[in-house]
């Protein structure tokens, strides 16, 4: 990301959690190859020049892991913000998934839920589709099923999310999410956007 203020915002935060042991000590990496202004985008595109960057730049995040055998990841975009419920609980409801649901695809950890949740166990939903592209972990099969929808070309990327989410049932949430966005303003939308 070329935001340099929200990634003072946010490293301090996922270095407390490599710290409180919730996230593995690994090197943090930013990416941003389709910035804002300089990314060409089809004319044939029917929302805003930026959502085509933010859904380009996922697709290449996956590409990525999917190239590099990466078995799970982190996944997060620089306006995340990490909520207190995520030092608390986060740690506990990732182990309750990767234990009883072995065949997990994915974890959203923020979003606003569109078609709800149903509750499996403990603190485990099936995620039946939300909004969010902000924060989430996603397996090496989860990967492949949001690359197959992504690559499709006609959503924003929260949008394919959703609608992966609909039909494939291994992407789970907790029942309230432990990451927010940050206030601040915003490259995607073009407007201040507000803490949620």
């Amino acid at each position: 990301s070329h935001r340099h203020d929200r990634r003072a915002t946010l490293e301090p935060q996922l270095r407390r959690a490599m710290v409180a042991g919730i996230l593995p000590e690994l090197e943090i990496e930013y990416v941003n190859r389709y910035p804002q202004n300089r990314t060409l985008v089809p004319t044939w595109w029917d929302e805003r020049p930026s959502y085509y960057g933010a859904t380009e730049e996922h697709k290449a995040i996956l590409q990525d892991l999917y190239q590099r055998c990466a078995e799970r990841a982190f996944i997060l975009e620089d306006d995340a913000m990490l909520l207190e419920t995520f030092f608390t609980q986060a740690d506990a409801f990732y182990h309750e998934v990767a234990s009883a649901r072995p065949n997990w695809q994915g974890m959203f950890l923020g979003g606003r839920d569109i078609n709800g949740k149903d509750h499996v166990s403990g603190q485990v939903w099936r995620n039946k589709g939300c909004l969010g592209s902000h924060a989430y972990v996603v397996s090496r099969p989860g990967i492949q099923s949001l690359y197959d929808q992504v690559c499709r070309g006609d959503q924003v990327i929260d949008w394919a999310y959703k609608t992966v989410m609909e039909h494939i049932p291994e992407f789970y949430s907790p029942s309230s999410y432990y990451v927010g966005t940050a206030e601040g303003w915003s490259d995607g939308s073009g407007c201040h956007a507000q803490k949620s």
